[in-house]
């Protein structure tokens, strides 16, 4: 079997491509690795490889007219109901118009923290 000039162009074409596909896949495992290491474990701090998280800071505090309700918790919100990084864990904001009638069950369960706040202010 003779090679001709054409085989060879082939040859070449087909050596190029491989090339330029393995060092595609070179590449975004190397990118791909480089932002798997910037997420530190649940409750494990950063060691400095990563963009600082954004610490969430509000006042969570009552009012007669509104409280905020930890979702995981079903308490008052606070700061112990947010974890860095999980959006799963939020505060919801329960007003007096959302307890003017009780008759669902989410409203007989957290309506009771809007008549506490009332009491104590």
């Amino acid at each position: 079997m003779k090679f001709t000039p054409e085989d060879s162009k082939e040859l070449r074409k087909r050596a190029i491509f491989l090339c330029l596909t393995l060092l595609g896949w070179i590449v975004g495992l190397v990118i791909y690795g480089g932002l798997q290491g910037c997420m530190p474990p649940e409750n494990d701090l950063c060691d400095g490889r990563c963009a600082p998280q954004e610490t969430r800071t509000r006042d969570y505090s009552a009012t007669p007219e509104e409280v905020w309700i930890c979702q995981q918790t079903g308490q008052l919100c606070d700061d112990d109901c947010f974890i860095p990084g999980d959006d799963t864990r939020f505060c919801w904001l329960l007003t007096s118009d959302d307890c003017v009638v009780r008759e669902l069950e989410w409203q007989q369960t957290y309506c009771p923290y809007l008549d506490e706040q009332c009491r104590e202010l």
